[in-house]
């Protein structure tokens, strides 16, 4: 039994009130308000982390002076734990430990545009005005008026009592809170009330007894918040979203669902040895699920999944070609073809390709120095994040590795567990996940073609070399040698490489190396092949290799030699399993015979709203 709670909280604010935003205002506006961009149109808002933050501080405070009241335990277990606060052990600071409560903005509709306040600072020697010290504040509040900014926190509770604790937590913290917002020193954002609703419901595992024993479960994704799934950092302190989401974070926002739902606080593996009845089949083969990178589309009728675009294009204006089926080196037009790395912006093709335009936000963060009551130092940081209104995510959960005796049971379970909760948590914001499941699309690629070849197309990264096999003095040769290495040994030898056009990232660091590899011996990152890269393959024995194509297309392609020496699951030394979405490949794509270089005329023209 659990029950999924709605906490509703209105702040009752004294104007002015301003929450800096961290985009650029109007012109003349040197503090914008911070604004919450939806599909129903604009939101004025205090963003959630920074009500989070003001109610960890109060709550801090008042544990060190009565901490028989509110322990950092209780702190800990609701709002979670930073890994600077974690003890000194390189293992522990990489594993997760989130608190129970999840945020939304707290929003208000009240505004009266057009309003600001002026400041100016005056140098103490000549008691003038500092030159290039004028602020305009954009003042949406009149001094004085009373506003309301409301908000939800969100959390699942075991026991009843659980959510009266919850309350008791909130209603001390926010009472201890004189002010909310930006320039709350000269008075800006008091506090005057705060009103907290409860809407609960009271979930019992219900699962139905017989389920589909179909291998694939269909997903389309809807997000309530923009969505942060942090790609490699180009800078330390920014969070760039892409724009898939990887199937290891929604496989990992499912097993923190599972984790809450068997009431662990801490973090430790999905398996057989964790206890939770209604659910046990999905918990004992969790980690033979895969669920699929979700591309994301607009949403229609009759969405499709977008294709990532392969590698082995070039294009000239507005002219593509297709040089897959290229036996040697070619100009077009009498100039040397241009491929994706030379391209200035590919948002045409991608498009093309079925992937929709998508809209950001930024926002910037920062921790606050308890003591100073000032930004911390090295602690500011960027989201750069995705707005999800208007589109879903659309993607799969395969259930080919789950024993067949158990395959209709997971399948059930997976589906209630979506159905009931969804996808809470995913990624940097949080953001809550709404499922629902279009029916499944049946392949329409062929596994093999006439002339003799198969032409892959990476759909995600993927890992295709074993480590240590190249470095950093490797060249064509090389990486040729181990791609083809790798073809011919998943294949049992029914397949060898002919040509290939890939691009090449290498993935490591601090995180991934104490979270992963800490302690398999001396640090070497991984090698990805990333998505888009397109391998021209031999067809040497066309039953195996028909066998083997309609596998990988299936269920992604496995790891190379030396990645299950360790004696352990793939998944706890290496985050880049077919699990996790990675090494998702489609066969044979049209564009390759279509835009051929080969053709008489050879080019496909197209314009740039023109869909699969």
């Amino acid at each position: 039994m659990v029950w999924d709670v709605t906490l509703s909280v209105t702040l009752a604010l004294r104007g002015p009130v301003i929450s800096m935003s961290s985009e650029p205002g109007a012109p003349g506006i040197s503090t914008p308000a911070a604004r919450s961009t939806k599909a129903s149109g604009e939101r004025l808002i205090i963003p959630g982390p920074e009500v989070k933050g003001r109610l960890r501080e109060a709550l801090e405070s008042l544990s060190t002076s009565a901490g028989w009241f509110v322990t950092s335990a209780d702190i800990e277990r609701w709002l979670g734990q930073g890994s600077d606060d974690l003890p000194d052990s390189e293992v522990l600071k990489f594993l997760p430990r989130r608190g129970g409560l999840v945020f939304s903005d707290f929003e208000t509709s009240e505004e009266t545009p057009g309003q600001t306040i002026c400041r100016i600072r005056i140098e103490t020697e000549t008691r003038a005005a500092d030159p290039g010290m004028f602020q305009v504040i954009e003042a949406p509040f009149a001094p004085g008026r009373r506003t309301e900014f409301s908000g939800e926190i969100r959390f699942l509770a075991l026991e009843r009592n659980a959510i009266q604790d919850v309350r008791r937590l909130l209603e001390t913290g926010f009472a201890l809170i004189p002010a909310f917002g930006g320039l709350k020193s000269i008075g800006f954002g008091k506090c005057l009330s705060v009103r907290i609703e409860e809407r609960s419901r009271r979930i019992a595992v219900a699962v139905p007894e017989s389920g589909s024993a179909a291998e694939t479960l269909s997903l389309a994704i809807g997000f309530d918040k923009p969505l942060c799934i942090s790609r490699n950092q180009p800078a330390q302190n920014l969070f760039e979203s892409a724009v898939e989401i990887p199937g290891g974070v929604l496989k990992g926002a499912m097993a923190s669902l599972l984790l809450r739902l068997a009431g662990k606080t801490d973090w430790c593996p999905i398996g057989p040895a964790l206890n939770l009845p209604g659910l046990q089949r999905l918990v004992n083969h969790f980690e033979k699920v895969r669920f699929t990178h979700s591309f994301p589309s607009k949403v229609l009728p009759e969405n499709r999944r977008p294709v990532t675009p392969p590698l082995s294009l070039v294009k000239n204006e507005k002219t593509v070609w297709d040089a897959a089926l290229a036996t040697g080196p070619f100009l077009l037009n009498g100039e040397a073809p241009k491929f994706a790395i030379d391209w200035k912006d590919g948002s045409d093709l991608w498009r093309h390709f079925g992937w929709p335009d998508v809209q950001r936000d930024l926002r910037v963060r920062t921790a606050i120095d308890p003591e100073t009551r000032s930004a911390k130092e090295d602690h500011l940081f960027a989201l750069d994040m995705v707005l999800p209104w208007g589109l879903e995510w659309l993607g799969s959960v395969d259930l080919g590795d789950v024993p067949v005796s158990d395959r209709a049971s997971v399948y059930a379970e997976i589906r209630w567990l979506l159905e009931t909760f969804g996808f809470p948590e995913v990624g940097k914001t949080k953001a809550q996940g709404k499922v629902r499941f279009p029916p499944v699309s049946p392949s329409a690629q062929a596994p093999l073609r006439k002339d003799g070849l198969a032409i892959i197309t990476l759909q995600t990264d993927a890992l295709l070399t074993s480590p240590g096999s190249l470095g950093a003095s490797s060249r064509g040769p090389e990486l040729h040698a181990a791609y083809d290495r790798f073809w011919s040994t998943i294949s049992a030898g029914s397949l060898s490489l002919k040509r290939f056009f890939a691009q090449q990232s290498l993935a490591g660091g601090r995180y991934l190396n104490g979270r992963f590899r800490e302690g398999t011996g001396p640090y070497v990152p991984f090698v990805l092949t990333r998505a888009g890269s397109v391998f021209v393959l031999d067809v040497l024995d066309d039953e195996g290799a028909a066998a083997h194509l309609s596998g990988w297309a299936a269920h992604g392609l496995p790891l190379p030699e030396g990645f299950e020496s360790t004696g352990q699951s793939p998944w706890r030394t290496c985050p880049f399993v077919r699990e996790n979405g990675y090494g998702e490949i489609a066969v044979n794509l049209r564009e390759h015979d279509d835009m051929a270089v080969s053709k008489a005329g050879a080019g496909c023209e197209y314009t740039p709203e023109e869909a699969r």
